[in-house]
């Protein structure tokens, strides 16, 4: 097989995508793994690439050899994923500013690592784009205008999607809202 995408190799012939998928998996993985140190947001991240190339299968173009168009994936996700931390860690670590030293006790500690936890796993559960939209606001950081443009939406489209998820998220944490 060639290593750039031409009218002969296609994504949607779920035949060709699974050789490529087995050419490359474990090189991409390797790649992520040595910059993340974390085999499983490394494999993590290979998945979230293949799911993409997969759902792009019929529009994507891919000028150059495939295996650069897909390192720079990964490294582009690799980025991705720091810049997603840091903006929650700097949101924790305002969170826990605003909050008097003596409240920060143990305990408040390890509800706050809870509810941390529990967001994630209730953010897992909204629908596609209400979760995609909820991350691309509140992990990225990217204001209506910013996520309208890049998932071709209207702006109003988007805050249906956000007052969506964001009720969805204080009706099922209401009891740790309320401790």
């Amino acid at each position: 097989m060639a290593n750039s995408i031409h009218p002969s190799v296609c994504f949607s012939d779920i035949c060709q995508f699974e050789q490529i998928y087995n050419r490359y998996w474990k090189k991409m993985y390797d790649l992520a793994r040595y910059y993340t140190q974390n085999s499983d947001q490394a494999e993590e991240i290979v998945q979230d690439i293949f799911k993409s190339l997969w759902e792009r299968k019929d529009t994507l173009i891919i000028n150059g050899p495939l295996e650069h168009y897909l390192f720079r994936c990964v490294k582009l996700k690799i980025a991705e994923h720091y810049r997603q931390e840091a903006l929650r860690q700097k949101h924790q670590n305002q969170l826990l500013q605003t909050l008097p030293a003596e409240d920060m006790t143990t305990e408040n500690q390890v509800l706050s690592n809870e509810l941390s936890r529990r967001l994630e796993e209730l953010t897992v559960q909204l629908p596609h784009q209400s979760r995609r939209v909820f991350e691309l606001s509140r992990n990225q950081g990217l204001s209506n205008r910013q996520i309208a443009a890049e998932l071709s939406l209207s702006e109003k489209t988007i805050e249906n999607y956000l007052t969506r998820a964001l009720h969805f998220l204080r009706k099922q944490l209401a009891d740790y809202l309320h401790k």
